[in-house]
């Protein structure tokens, strides 16, 4: 999964929308993130509870880089747990499919 397929994904999963074609959808997601962050903070927290983003691993690079928009940072983090979802799902499947024996194969 590239970084592109990842954000739309993990929009889709925070409920946000994003327009136009993937060159953009990180801007959006970024700014999106912010939305909530002013404005929604509680759903944001709900939201990224549910994708299972660490609450620990915000804070810790949130005091690491106070020079970074908080948003950007939130993003990444959300971007990379979408990344390590998708590359749990193929292993996955690799450990399903080798598991199966020639014979009870289709």
């Amino acid at each position: 999964m590239d970084d592109q397929s990842a954000i739309h994904s993990a929009a889709t999963g925070m409920e946000i929308s994003l327009s136009g074609e993937g060159s953009g959808w990180q801007l959006q997601f970024i700014e999106a993130i912010n939305h909530l962050l002013v404005n929604d903070f509680n759903r944001l927290v709900a939201l990224l509870y549910r994708m299972d983003v660490s609450e620990a691993k915000i804070r810790s690079q949130l005091a690491s880089r106070p020079d970074t928009d908080a948003a950007r940072v939130i993003a990444a983090l959300v971007i990379e747990r979408e990344l390590r979802k998708q590359q749990s799902r193929r292993e996955s499947r690799r450990d399903d499919i080798n598991s199966i024996s020639d014979e009870e194969r289709w």
